[in-house]
């Protein structure tokens, strides 16, 4: 189902932004407004991706309003550019020692690539990047993907361990749009992402923007508006956890 995410930043806001930019003589900051592209459904559908826990009883998670969550639009498949993407989830308070993530070749059905990383109950807002190795080809454009995620509560059984689940697709970005990241400040490469539907793209190279600037109000500020945009208003105000986890054991 195709989207039009808007902006909601309010007018009182966005002045106080603009007088604050001019003070410091900085660039104004305008909202990130996410644009959900006009994309063909994935040969095989698996629900789109699933934000909140899909498995119960949660034997190792904290009984608490927020689940385990998925920072991803409600689309069928979200997109990313990138030949090894980041992906973002909430992580609730819990006693696990292990979690596991999974990516699988939506149309065949092979395992592309899957792992465990040892954890000692990590909390907020997480995120993977998929590994830069020979053993890990880059994500083919035009293809579907399916990942998972899971809080390994039980290895024995898998119905208690929360997770969740969603379809990424790698699409090229157009000539005209190379150009204009290319010549682009990193807050406007984040817009430009935006604004051409490439959703795991956004979210990262805003992320990467606060972690970089952890004292920055105004990306704050972008970064609530961003996931408030996609309906994920209770999870803005979350920690971002500083690492990326980049390879798991």
């Amino acid at each position: 189902m195709i989207r039009k995410i808007r902006k909601t930043l309010a007018t009182n806001i966005g002045f106080a932004l603009l007088l604050n930019s001019l003070w410091l003589g900085l660039p104004s900051v305008q909202a990130v407004e996410f644009s959900a592209p006009n994309t063909p459904p994935p040969g095989r559908r698996v629900g789109g991706a699933v934000r909140g826990t899909a498995a119960s009883p949660q034997t190792c998670v904290a009984d608490s309003q927020k689940k385990l969550t998925a920072l991803v639009p409600k689309v069928d498949v979200a997109l990313t550019s990138q030949n090894y993407p980041t992906f973002f989830w909430y992580v609730p308070p819990n006693s696990a020692t292990m979690i596991s993530f999974n990516l699988i070749d939506d149309s065949s059905g092979e395992i592309v690539y899957e792992s465990n990383l040892k954890t000692s109950g990590e909390t907020g807002i997480v995120s993977l990047s998929l590994p830069e190795n020979a053993s890990l080809p880059p994500l083919e454009v035009g293809k579907d993907y399916y990942w998972s995620f899971t809080i390994m509560c039980d290895r024995r059984n898998w119905q208690a361990n929360p997770f969740v689940e969603g379809l990424i697709r790698r699409m090229e970005p157009s000539a005209s749009l190379q150009q204009q990241l290319a010549q682009a400040s990193a807050i406007e490469r984040v817009n430009l992402y935006a604004n051409a539907g490439f959703w795991y793209d956004t979210i990262a190279e805003l992320a990467n923007l606060r972690r970089s600037n952890p004292g920055d109000s105004l990306l704050t500020q972008e970064w609530e508006e961003l996931l408030r945009s996609v309906q994920l208003d209770d999870l803005a105000l979350e920690p971002l956890n500083p690492n990326v986890i980049s390879e798991f054991n």
